[in-house]
């Protein structure tokens, strides 16, 4: 009994007794039951796991899946649609305004005439079947732009030591299949093949011979699911089953309805049960003749005629039983779990909106959201430590850029930030609208926040509106600023006006990121 001078603890350590408290988790018992859907477990580590042999392999069966099968291509291609989009534009935040015109303007050109959107697009549609893409940056004497820095894309196969996966000695636990790392764990040099392993012929002169590219020329762009991991394994690759099962049902249904289609008609002698019929005569081997021997196996019939039929008998054709009552309950399954694999809502894995409204949209588009905008933050980890540094060092040393106070000692270091397309967009425009100004007026936002949220440039845009009203830009924007304060209520105060605007026309630094996520 638990006094005011006998604890819990005092109880149990005079009862005399100790008690073994026994505890299990039930999941760690292998069963008759799930005994054969964990007979493959291991405990390898991923790269152990993702050997050079075992990813060629899912290489090879998710790049057939996705020339071969519609729904792996479309389904591909949409999810780099929305990540990739148009490509990221560049938006420079500094104190000069000629410079950051001069900065987006120089960058704009370069990505276009390297066409980085392209390259982008398709290294992410090679994370979903390859599970990884590589882009090289290399110097293209051959560019227009006076920026000659270039984008190489190969195919992973091509990123891979010369002894195809073996280990050499020369780098314990700092070598894995072409990406060699430095003593913190971090890529240095990457081993790729001048040739890809499947090319014709040309891979018996040059497929062995490889060079050593510095990690800084190396994008290497996968989705890491595991500590320790170096290599990309395909996103889709949990989904191969279910694209195997809508295969296999689809063809069934198929055949199912072809078997049914294939027969005319099959003519029944109705007969009350246990009914004998009395033969019609005897052959000449003295066996019994019946009405179904009489009458020929098949015949043909002619097209658009009446046909008659011999008496007491009837006409029937076979019913087809496929697709049967869930059939798109079992499509629709299958369509989900190929969603998840990379977080697409159904209704854009089939595209077939008719099972969802605009609360079903809205909710289901959540989740993908944010898959989109995590692989958005990569992706502007790449732009910012691969291509941005050797783009804005090599304009500035080739001297592209106006001399400027606002240029620090390291120009990599100037304000600038990334905006994509986005997402999505509501249905009814006017509710967008009135949300975002609902956000401006209120202070929540800015108009600079809600134009990168649509990917453009707010200064374009103001200078464009200025233009078309014959008012300067300053003008313009203290027109709006008048408006706002109209709209709450307020009154604007003298010191702002046309000769004096509030903010100029400076950019703010770049502590924002575009929420470009869902449909409003």
């Amino acid at each position: 009994m638990v006094t005011a001078d006998r604890s819990p603890r005092d109880i149990v350590r005079t009862s005399g007794r100790r008690h073994d408290v026994q505890a299990r988790l039930d999941s760690q018992f292998t069963t008759p039951i799930n005994a054969a859907h964990f007979a493959l477990m291991d405990a390898m580590s991923v790269d152990a796991m993702a050997s050079w042999m075992v990813r060629r392999k899912l290489r090879m069966m998710c790049r057939y899946e996705y020339h071969n099968n519609p729904l792996f291509m479309g389904v591909t291609d949409t999810y780099a649609d929305y990540v990739i989009g148009t490509g990221p534009k560049l938006q420079v935040a500094s104190n000069d305004e000629k410079l950051n015109d001069r900065i987006e303007s120089l960058f704009k050109d370069w990505a276009e005439e390297v066409s980085l959107s392209n390259k982008l697009h398709g290294s992410c549609a090679a994370t979903c079947y390859n599970g990884e893409g590589f882009l090289l940056l290399r110097d293209n004497p051959g560019l227009d732009n006076p920026v000659k820095l270039d984008l190489f894309d190969i195919e992973a196969d091509q990123v891979t030591s010369p002894l195809f996966g073996m280990y050499p000695a020369e780098y314990p636990d700092q070598y894995f299949d072409g990406v060699v790392l430095d003593p913190w764990g971090q890529p240095r040099i990457y081993h790729i093949l001048r040739q890809h392993p499947g090319a014709f012929g040309a891979f018996v002169i040059l497929g062995y011979v490889f060079d050593p590219w510095p990690a800084s020329n190396v994008i290497h762009d996968y989705r890491r699911i595991r500590p320790g991991q170096q290599r990309g394994l395909p996103n889709m690759l949990p989904a191969l089953p279910n694209f195997a099962n809508l295969r296999r049902l689809g063809l069934a249904v198929v055949l199912s309805a072809e078997n049914a289609a294939k027969w005319g008609i099959t003519v029944e002698t109705p007969a009350p049960a246990g009914y004998q019929e009395e033969p019609k005569g005897y052959d000449e081997n003295g066996q019994p003749i019946y009405s179904a021997d009489m009458m020929d196996a098949s015949w043909e019939m002619e097209y658009g005629a009446m046909n008659t039929l011999p008496a007491g008998t009837k006409a029937n054709m076979l019913k087809p039983e496929q697709p049967g009552a869930n059939y798109d309950t079992l499509v629709n399954i299958e369509f989900g779990s190929i969603g998840r694999a990379i977080g697409m809502p159904l209704f854009l894995v089939s595209l077939d909106a008719r099972q969802a409204n605009m609360s079903s949209a809205y909710v289901a588009m959540q989740p993908y959201g944010k898959r989109i905008r995590s692989e958005r933050k990569r992706y502007d980890r790449i732009l910012n430590l691969r291509i941005w540094k050797q783009f804005i060092r090599e304009a500035y040393l080739s001297g592209l850029l106006p001399s400027s106070r606002a240029i620090p000692d390291d120009p990599t270091q100037i304000p600038h930030s990334w905006t994509w397309d986005r997402v999505n967009d509501h249905a009814d425009p006017v509710k967008v609208s009135t949300a975002a100004q609902n956000r401006i007026d209120s202070g929540i936002t800015s108009r600079r926040q809600e134009a990168a949220d649509l990917s453009l440039d707010l200064d374009e845009q103001d200078q464009m509106a200025a233009d078309d009203y014959g008012v300067s830009i300053e003008e313009y924007r203290y027109g709006l600023f008048q408006a706002m304060l109209t709209r709450r209520g307020n009154v604007a105060p003298e010191a702002a006006g046309p000769d004096k605007p509030e903010g100029g026309n400076k950019k703010p630094a770049p502590n924002r990121q575009a929420q470009d996520e869902e449909i409003d």
